[in-house]
C-alpha cells in the first residue's frame, strides 16, 4: 500500500452508493489504493465492500464516534469484519473535563477488549483540544487516552 485517504476529506461529495463509487474510481485513478472510512453513508457494509473492490481499492480502517463504540460496538465490529478492516479508531471525544476523559478511556478499554478476539485493534484519533490542559486532570487528556489505546496521530492538529 502506497497511498490511502481518509474519506472524511470528501464528506461534502459522498452521499450515497453512486457518489461513493464515483469518488473511489476517481481516487483510484489519482493513485490512491486505500481508504479509511468516516461512516458508511447509510450503505450496508457488504455493499460498501463491493464498491471498494470494484474500484480496485482496499478498505483499511474506519472512524467511529465515542457513542457508537459505547452503544453499538457489536455492529461496529461486524461491519469491520465484513469490510476486512483490522483497525477502528474513535474519531472524537469531548475530553474537556476529567469525567469526559475518564469516559473516553473507559469506552476505549472496553472496545479494545471486545475487539481483540476479532483481530481488530482500537485506536484514538486526536484533534487539538486533547493537547490542552483540562482543569482537574493531572496530565493532558491525550496522555490519559494513550494509556488505554494507541494513537492515530492527526499530524495537522499535532502541528
Amino acid at each position: 500500500m502506497k497511498l490511502a485517504i481518509q474519506l472524511y476529506t470528501l464528506r461534502d461529495i459522498i452521499r450515497d452508493e453512486e457518489t461513493l463509487a464515483d469518488a473511489l474510481l476517481h481516487l483510484r485513478q489519482m493513485g490512491y489504493e486505500g481508504v479509511e472510512f468516516a461512516g458508511l453513508y447509510d450503505i450496508p457494509a457488504p455493499r460498501v465492500r463491493q464498491i471498494v473492490e470494484q474500484a480496485g481499492m482496499h478498505a483499511l480502517s474506519c472512524h467511529v464516534s465515542l457513542d457508537a463504540m459505547e452503544q453499538e460496538l457489536d455492529g461496529v465490529l461486524e461491519d469491520a469484519k465484513v469490510l476486512g478492516l483490522d483497525t477502528v479508531a474513535m474519531a472524537w471525544s469531548a475530553a474537556d473535563s476529567p469525567e469526559a476523559v475518564a469516559r473516553a478511556v473507559r469506552v476505549l478499554q472496553a472496545a479494545q477488549s471486545a475487539a481483540e478476539p476479532h483481530g481488530v485493534r482500537i485506536l484514538y484519533h486526536n484533534h487539538s483540544h486533547e493537547l490542552r490542559p483540562v482543569d482537574g486532570c493531572a496530565a493532558l487528556p491525550l496522555e490519559h487516552i494513550m494509556q488505554a489505546v494507541p494513537l492515530e496521530a492527526d499530524l495537522y492538529w499535532v502541528f
